[in-house]
């Protein structure tokens, strides 16, 4: 089991609150709209924000999973052990398997419990972060359209699937993708926001 933050273990969660609503890009019409196309799954991967809190879950979360390891490999070594006894000693080697087994199971349950619902508010909160940063990016270079894509690099069946559903891009040019600059956006605002703490 490994923590991760919005990359597929916020997987189908994130692309459930994704596929919502989502950013931007744009090209200019005398005359027309002008319309902008955001690469979502990129902002998320490349926000500092993003990364951030990806490493908070791993400093405060990661422990538990190597103890889990530990517990794990404890339960195959009892396991083996229970191969070559006696069958006077099976049935206290066998209380012991069920007993880890039971505690392995509840704190596995535990933890990933616990990392759902912080993946879940993490995900909330850098999207909120991508929705304002979009709405002013577009509302600043005058942008009347700011539609998604979510696309990944190198998609499985499952991943292709999402992708089919969620995008609503399925060909734009490039001149028309602001992804970038948003990101940039993004990431100004969050230094900034950093910045200002230390102060």
């Amino acid at each position: 089991m490994r923590i991760t933050l919005l990359a597929v273990s916020v997987g189908l969660a994130l692309l459930g609150v994704l596929r919502a609503e989502e950013s931007v890009k744009a090209q200019e019409k005398p005359g027309g709209l002008k319309v902008g196309v955001v690469d979502v799954l990129s902002l998320l991967e490349n926000y500092e924000k993003s990364k951030a809190l990806e490493k908070k879950l791993e400093e405060r979360y990661g422990h538990e999973e190597v103890d889990l390891k530990k517990l794990q490999e404890e339960i195959g070594d009892l396991e083996g052990q229970f191969k070559i006894a006696g069958e006077a000693a099976k049935g206290e080697i066998r209380l012991k398997i069920r007993e880890k087994e039971g505690t392995f199971k509840v704190r596995r349950d535990n933890l990933q419990e616990t990392l759902a619902n912080q993946h879940r508010l993490y995900t909330e909160e850098v999207y909120n972060d991508i929705k304002e940063a979009v709405a002013f990016y577009g509302k600043d270079h005058g942008y009347d359209i700011v539609l998604k894509k979510s696309a990944f690099d190198d998609p499985d069946h499952r991943q292709l699937q999402m992708e089919m559903v969620s995008n609503v891009v399925l060909f734009n040019r490039p001149d028309m993708d602001i992804t970038t600059e948003v990101l940039n956006l993004l990431n100004a605002r969050y230094r900034q926001a950093g910045s200002n703490k230390k102060e």
